[in-house]
């Protein structure tokens, strides 16, 4: 988590850098001076500076360029605050920080950067089609009046590789667009008002993060309903086929 928060700071500090120049050892170089500050200010922890400079090294030379060619950065470490209604008409602020915006050919773009200290630890492909963090960043910015036109995941691996500088990029780092509807993105705004409606109303709230009906307990909304897909059926099927099924749950209200 250290190690994810810091080189988060790094990667917020080089896409404010990018404005100014699109010369990779100029930016490491930047880069390489802003980290040095850090461990003569703070004593910033040895090893973990070490393995940002690496990652943050083969990202400048070799995986910038090729995912960030003719963007425009409009800001990283966006903050925002949308103003939402739950579906009992209570009003509430949906607030959340961007990694990073930009514009390419027209289209504004929303970029999340997922850091992981796990070997060969790339999402699966239905984790990027049920993340709710992608939704929420488009359904938000779109509610203060900034039109995302679709969002991308940015995995960036940290695993110590013994021959860390020399593995292929392409085992180390790579991005990922995600594809959301107007109507999963409504399913996904809508989500958040349900959840207000029973904190406030001290209701049990549970979501199950598995894409799928194995672990469900009906306590939660579906992750097919926040793709706006009817759940009904689902629900049905499954409620029928669910053993040791519980009186306490039998009885909890369905989303």
């Amino acid at each position: 988590m250290e190690l994810g928060d810091y080189c988060h700071g790094k990667l917020d500090i080089y896409y404010q850098l990018l404005r100014q120049t699109q010369d990779p050892e100029e930016l490491l170089d930047a880069l390489q001076t802003n980290i040095l500050e850090d461990i003569l200010e703070d004593g910033s922890n040895g090893e973990i500076v070490s393995r940002c400079i690496q990652m943050m090294t083969r990202y400048i030379r070799e995986h910038s360029p090729g995912v960030d060619v003719d963007i425009e950065i409009i800001e990283s470490e966006m903050h925002f605050e949308a103003p939402l209604r739950t579906p009992k008409g209570r009003d509430f602020i949906l607030e959340g920080y961007v990694d990073l915006l930009y514009s390419i050919g027209g289209q504004i773009r929303v970029r999340d950067h997922k850091t992981t200290g796990k070997p060969n630890n790339f999402r699966k492909q239905g984790v990027t089609e049920y993340d709710q963090q992608q939704p929420t960043y488009i359904g938000g910015l779109r509610t203060v009046g900034i039109p995302v036109f679709r969002g991308e995941v940015n995995e960036l691996i940290t695993y110590p590789y013994k021959n860390y500088m020399q593995e292929p990029i392409d085992k180390l780092m790579r991005v990922t667009p995600t594809y959301r509807t107007d109507l999963q993105i409504q399913a996904a705004m809508d989500w958040y008002g349900q959840v207000v409606d029973q904190m406030i109303e001290e209701q049990v709230f549970l979501r199950s993060l598995d894409p799928g009906c194995r672990y469900c307990n009906f306590r939660e909304p579906c992750l097919m309903s926040q793709q706006g897909i009817d759940d009904g059926p689902i629900l049905d099927l499954a409620f029928k086929k669910k053993d040791g099924w519980s009186e306490y749950h039998a009885n909890t209200p369905r989303p």
